[in-house]
Parts: C-alpha cells; structure tokens; sequence
C-alpha cells in the first residue's frame, strides 16, 4: 500500500501543523541528501587525485623497491575504501519527494474537503520522509567511510614523500 492510498482516521484538527512540519522535515532530508553526494563526490574525486600523486612521488624515487610496492598497495586498498562506499553511496540518486501532483489532482474533485486532503497529502509526505531515511543513514555512514579512507590516502602520500625525500 503506498502512502496515496493509506487510508488513516485523521484527528479532527487543522492539519496545517503536521503538514508544515512533514514538508519541511522532507525537504531538509532532500537537501541533506544532496550535500552528502556533493561531499561525497569532492572526496571522491580528492581520492583519485591522491592515488596519481602517490604514484608520481614513487615514480620519481627511481626503481621501486619493496617499501615502495608495499605503500602502493595500501594506496589502492585506502583508494578502494574510496572509490567502492562512494560509488554505491553515490548512485542511489531516486527519492521519494511526495505526494503525487496528479494524485492530488485527482483528489481535488472528490468529496474530500480540504482539511482531508490536506491531512492527506500531509501523511503521504511524512511517509516518504520514513522511506528516505534508511538510505539517507546509509548515505552518511558511506560519507564517513569515504572521509576516513581519504585521510589515511592523506597519510600514506606524505609518508611516501618523507621516504622519498629521505632516499629510503
């Protein structure tokens, strides 16, 4: 059953409150949603731009030895931790926004009177906050993996120049 056809007892009230509050919650979900992608993205994008720099300061240490081999692997597995959390974190960009406009349309022509349609629209619109919010948990734990990775990449590129500047 989706939120449209959920047929719930509304409280005898003006609904204006609870729809306000239901709007509001899902429109800063929706632009949380957004600046997570956004951060996402940069760290993304930061993470590949370290793991060139990491391979240009060992390309530029002459032959690599095993200090150097070892510390390109743990580049690409803190890239890895990049790239793979932010890829999937990334690519789930569908949203429930809210009531349908032709569902709502349509409702205007019914008997309904306004403080049920409202009512309406308004359980519809705290529904799809409840649905959003699994992912959008999942989005800032895939942010946090991300930032982590992305520091020890940080870590790991001053440590190879370190070497490198000391001609180990």
């Amino acid at each position: 059953m989706t939120p449209e056809t959920a047929s719930p007892k509304y409280p005898q009230r003006d609904p204006d409150l609870f729809y306000e509050l239901a709007r509001d919650r899902l429109n800063t979900q929706l632009s949380m949603l957004s600046a997570v992608d956004d951060k996402i993205g940069l760290l993304v994008s930061l993470g590949s731009a370290l793991l060139g720099i990491h391979a240009a300061v060992l390309a530029v240490s002459g032959a690599l030895g095993a200090v150097d081999i070892v510390f390109l692997i743990l580049a690409l597995g803190a890239y890895a931790f990049v790239a793979f959390p932010g890829f999937e974190a990334y690519r789930a960009r569908y949203w429930s926004v809210g009531a349908k406009l032709d569902r709502v349309w349509a409702d205007l022509w019914t008997e309904a009177d306004d403080a049920t349609l409202k009512w309406r629209v308004a359980n519809t619109t705290w529904a799809y906050y409840r649905q959003n919010q699994a992912a959008h948990e999942a989005k800032g734990g895939a942010l946090r993996m991300v930032f982590i990775a992305v520091l020890l990449q940080t870590l790991l590129v001053v440590l190879a120049l370190a070497l490198v500047g000391a001609g180990v």
